[in-house]
């Protein structure tokens, strides 16, 4: 049980940055080499590299080299569920529970479009909340810093 929880802990504090869930937000769209991900995220390419190597070493995404590009892909079915919940509960519109995607089949998959849009309300309903959860601490007199 505790090798669990370990590996439940790694999980969940990769998704408590922003930047690694928009990362996996968008693979779970599909592949994406570093370039595609990089102009559709607007990270420096440094920024992007170190929450990659961050979500490989986690084993929550994995790579295949095609010639010199190296494309990344959610690693796991379950990586793609928990992906899914976070959609469903931060912006309404998860695929329906009966038909769970695979990994690599795009049939009944939401468009680029929807899954972009549904992406930007992930992170504006996650900033939201992190900026009440900050304001509602007792004795805050200043949002985002403890005393």
């Amino acid at each position: 049980m505790t090798a669990q929880a370990k590996q439940a802990e790694r999980f969940l504090k990769a998704l408590a940055n922003a930047h690694r869930l928009m990362i996996l937000c968008e693979l779970h769209k599909g592949d994406s080499a570093v370039t595609p991900l990089q102009q559709k995220l607007n990270l420096s390419q440094s920024s992007l590299s170190q929450h990659l190597a961050r979500l490989r070493l986690d084993s929550l995404v994995k790579t295949r080299r095609q010639s010199q590009t190296i494309h990344y892909r959610l690693a796991s079915d379950e990586v793609a569920r928990a992906i899914e919940l976070i959609y469903e509960m931060f912006c309404g519109d998860a695929p329906p529970k009966s038909a769970p995607p695979k990994i690599n089949d795009k049939g009944g998959r939401k468009s680029s479009d929807e899954k972009d849009q549904a992406t930007t309300r992930l992170i504006s309903a996650s900033a939201s909340t992190l900026a009440a959860r900050r304001a509602d601490r007792p004795g805050s007199s200043r949002p985002g810093r403890r005393q």
